[in-house]
């Protein structure tokens, strides 16, 4: 079988198409991995914070202020931040690390949890529930105290 030249250039003509409707399909998606859901609804208060610029610090919407101190659960992904068969201190991310179609977390995507008990670490959602710190001049400015699994 032989390659014509109107095969060949229509295929090429249809990957740059078929590229461009894969990154419109995506940009229209929500930002984030889990389904909108009473313990993924706090993702979507805590990412309006905003950083200014990297030498500001960063401003929290009132209803976010509000919740400093309350206990909140939240549903996110682990990222153990060194490794260990079971960790107390690590990061809970709104998205996965390296999901293709998630958009990458910023500084208010992921909290800093501090739990009761070492959890082993997974790949899979894990949900928590703690009080909920906001430290303005860490690098992350979520922090979850006293955090159980719910």
């Amino acid at each position: 079988m032989t390659l014509k030249r109107r095969d060949l250039l229509l295929s090429t003509l249809a990957v740059p198409l078929l590229a461009t409707t894969a990154v419109a399909l995506v940009s229209r998606r929500d930002r984030f991995h889990l389904p909108l859901r009473p313990d993924t609804e706090l993702w979507r208060r805590l990412v309006r914070a905003e950083r200014p610029s990297a030498w500001t610090l960063p401003v929290f919407p009132a209803d976010v202020e509000e919740l400093e101190g309350a206990r909140v659960t939240i549903r996110g992904f682990m990222l153990p931040l060194h490794e260990a068969v079971r960790h107390r201190s690590f990061i809970l991310a709104a998205n996965p690390i390296g999901c293709p179609g998630c958009e990458r977390p910023g500084f208010s995507m992921m909290i800093r949890i501090v739990a009761d008990q070492a959890i082993a670490p997974t790949g899979r959602s894990l949900v928590f529930s703690g009080i909920l710190r906001i430290e303005r001049g860490a690098e992350l400015p979520y922090r979850l105290l006293d955090a159980v699994p719910a």
